[in-house]
């Protein structure tokens, strides 16, 4: 009995142990993709950005721009 507890007590031990580990990879994989892709604010203000863009070239003809949907209607450039 007191064996088998004690077994249990080390696997449980190893289980946080691995838990830990692979919380810490997680962070540092996140930390990698921000040098990678920037972070989301950043991101979303890049997009922004570019919706902004799209909007001067195309001009604001109804809801040329839905970001749940990407572009609502074929842009129609300024003449």
């Amino acid at each position: 009995m007191a064996v088998s507890r004690l077994k249990l007590a080390g696997t449980h031990r190893n289980v946080i142990e691995t838990r830990v580990t692979i919380e810490k990879d997680r962070r540092e994989m996140t930390a990698s993709q921000i040098k990678l892709y920037g972070s989301r604010p950043e991101i979303e203000k890049d997009r922004q950005t570019m919706i902004a863009s799209q909007i001067k070239v195309y001009g604001s003809s109804s809801p040329l721009y839905d970001s749940r949907r990407g572009l609502t209607e074929p842009p129609i450039p300024i003449r």
